[in-house]
C-alpha cells in the first residue's frame, strides 16, 4: 500500500511539473499601464512573474483564471496614505486589496517612521499583504534635530538634518515628504527643504509636498513647490491639490495653468487629487501654527495669557470661517477622539450646544 501511494505522488508531481505556467489568465481584457489602449489576451505567471503575455491558449497552467469580460491590470498604486497607523493590527490590508491596491506608500505630509531601516524590519516580520514602501518626513527630522522650535535652521543643524535624510535613502526611502502646513515644517524656509531636498536627488529620490497653504496662499505656495523642484533639480508631486475656502474657489484654473506651463518647461511635477469635497486632519489644523511652536506645554501658555488668548481664539475663528471650517463650526466633525469617544461623530456646533453655548464661530473657537 505505501509503494502505491508513493507511485501516485510521484506522477502527480510530474503532471504539475509539466504545466507551462502556475498561474494562466485566459480571456482578459488586458490594461498594462503603458498608456496603450486595453487589448484582448491571456497572461502566464510563474515563479512569482509574468512570463508571457498573448494568446496562450495552447498552453496549461497549475491553476486557470478565466477572466472573459474582465479586466485585467497590474495592481494599483495608492501614492498617499497614513495606513501606518493600522498595518500592524491589520496586516491583511483587505480594504486596500480588495481594490486592486497591491501597493501602499506612507511616510506621507512631513511625518515618517525613523530610522527607516528599523521600519521596513519591523514591516517584513509583521508579513503584510501588500507591497510596502515609505518616505522620509522633513517634518520628523526637523524635530528630531530642533524640537518644534519656530526658527531657521543654523548650518549645524542643515547639515545634521542631511545626515538623517542620507541615511534613510540609503535605508530604502523613496524620497522626502514635506508637510508645510503642519508644525514643525511650517517653520522650515524654502531654502531649508531646497537643502535637504538635493541630497534625496542624489539618490534618484522625489519631493512629494503637503503645501504651505491650500487657501488663500495657495498660489504662492504652487510657485514655492514649483521652484523647490527647479533649485533641487528633484521630480515635485504636490499631494491632494485642493481650493480650501470658498472665496477662493475658481483658483484652479490658475494652479493648474502653473503645473501645465511648468510641465511643458520640462519641469517634472504633478499632483494627485482626492474625488471628495471634504479633508480629514487633525483638530490642530485650525489652531494657528505660531501657536504651537514649542509643543503642547508652550501652546497652554499661551491660552492661560489673556492678551495672547485673545489673538489666538480670534486665529481659529478666522481658521473656521475661511479656511479648514468650512465657513460654519457644523462643517467641522469629529471622527476620532482617544480621550473622549462621546464627542466621535458629532460636529463643532453640536459641541456648543453640548456646552450651552450659541453654534457661533467664537464659540467654536473656545470648543477647539
Amino acid at each position: 500500500m505505501r509503494k502505491i501511494k508513493f507511485f501516485s505522488l510521484f506522477i502527480f508531481l510530474i503532471s504539475c511539473s509539466q504545466n507551462d505556467f502556475d498561474i494562466l489568465i485566459l480571456n482578459g481584457s488586458i490594461i498594462d499601464g503603458s498608456g496603450k489602449s486595453s487589448y484582448h489576451g491571456d497572461i502566464g505567471i510563474k515563479d512569482g512573474l509574468i512570463i508571457e503575455i498573448g494568446d496562450l491558449s495552447d498552453k496549461t497552467g497549475q491553476s486557470i483564471i478565466n477572466a472573459k469580460d474582465l479586466i485585467v491590470s497590474p495592481g494599483f498604486i495608492d501614492s498617499h496614505t497614513h495606513a501606518i497607523r493600522g498595518i500592524f493590527n491589520v496586516p491583511t490590508a483587505e480594504s486596500s486589496l480588495l481594490q486592486g491596491v497591491t501597493t501602499l506608500t506612507d511616510g506621507n505630509d512631513g511625518t515618517s517612521p525613523f530610522p527607516i531601516d528599523a521600519h521596513y524590519k519591523k514591516i517584513t516580520n509583521t508579513k503584510i499583504s501588500p507591497n510596502w514602501a515609505v518616505f522620509v518626513g522633513q517634518g520628523t527630522v526637523r524635530q528630531e534635530i530642533m524640537g518644534l522650535d519656530n526658527r531657521e535652521a543654523t548650518k549645524k543643524e542643515i547639515s545634521q538634518m542631511k545626515d538623517m535624510i542620507k541615511d534613510a535613502m540609503q535605508d530604502g526611502a523613496l524620497g522626502i515628504s514635506t508637510g508645510l502646513f503642519y508644525v514643525p515644517g511650517n517653520f522650515s524656509s524654502t531654502e531649508e527643504i531646497i537643502e535637504l531636498s538635493k541630497i534625496v536627488s542624489d539618490y534618484g529620490g522625489i519631493y512629494i509636498s503637503h503645501m504651505r497653504d491650500e487657501a488663500a496662499e495657495i498660489i504662492k505656495s504652487i510657485n514655492e513647490t514649483i521652484n523647490i523642484g527647479i533649485q533641487a533639480k528633484i521630480p515635485v508631486q504636490i499631494t491632494h491639490h485642493k481650493i480650501i475656502g470658498k472665496k477662493n474657489w475658481g483658483s484652479s484654473i490658475e494652479t493648474l495653468a502653473l503645473i501645465d506651463e511648468a510641465r511643458s518647461n520640462n519641469i517634472q511635477v504633478s499632483i494627485d487629487q482626492y474625488p471628495y469635497t471634504a479633508s480629514q486632519t487633525s483638530i490642530r489644523a485650525l489652531i494657528p501654527q505660531w501657536a504651537q511652536a514649542g509643543g503642547r506645554s508652550e501652546l497652554l501658555k499661551r491660552i492661560n495669557d489673556p492678551e495672547i488668548r485673545k489673538i489666538l481664539i480670534q486665529g481659529i475663528v478666522e481658521k473656521i470661517l475661511f479656511d479648514r471650517g468650512g465657513g460654519d463650526p457644523k462643517n467641522v466633525f469629529i471622527s476620532k477622539n482617544t480621550w473622549d469617544t462621546s464627542m466621535e461623530g458629532k460636529n463643532l456646533a453640536d459641541l456648543c450646544i453640548d456646552s450651552n453655548l450659541e453654534p457661533t464661530p467664537e464659540n467654536a473657537a473656545l470648543i477647539v
